[in-house]
């Protein structure tokens, strides 16, 4: 049986920021209503490669999700998101306080280091 996950520990409040993360992965975005298994969520849906029904941004910035227990989608694509979201929220942030960022990925650990120039 199927069950929908709001991501309560996952908050992705700001519009921006998640278009960047998903312009960053090459991923579409939709703002609107979105069938998620046998529930219709409102939301910004971000289609995740592979995944049969989108991760929805709801308003509240939690995330609805269902992949079946990885049969409908795997979880390190949303993980993949959740990691550009913070990448590019830590971006935003320095840059809005005029700082400038460099950034670094570790392909053996799949790690990204930002490095923010405060002057």
């Amino acid at each position: 049986m199927s069950h929908i996950v709001t991501l309560k520990d996952v908050k992705m409040q700001d519009k921006d920021v998640l278009k960047a993360a998903c312009e960053r992965l090459g991923l579409r975005m939709q703002e609107g209503s979105h069938k998620v298994y046998s529930r219709t969520v409102e939301g910004v849906g971000v289609f995740l490669p592979n995944w049969k029904y989108p991760a929805v941004v709801k308003a509240d910035g939690t995330v609805d999700i269902d992949n079946y227990n990885g049969a409908w989608g795997k979880m390190e694509e949303f993980d993949r998101l959740a990691q550009a979201y913070s990448t590019e929220a830590v971006r935003a942030a320095a840059w809005q306080q005029g700082h400038c960022v460099t950034e670094t990925f570790n392909e053996i650990s799949r790690e990204v280091e930002l490095c923010i120039l405060v002057e």
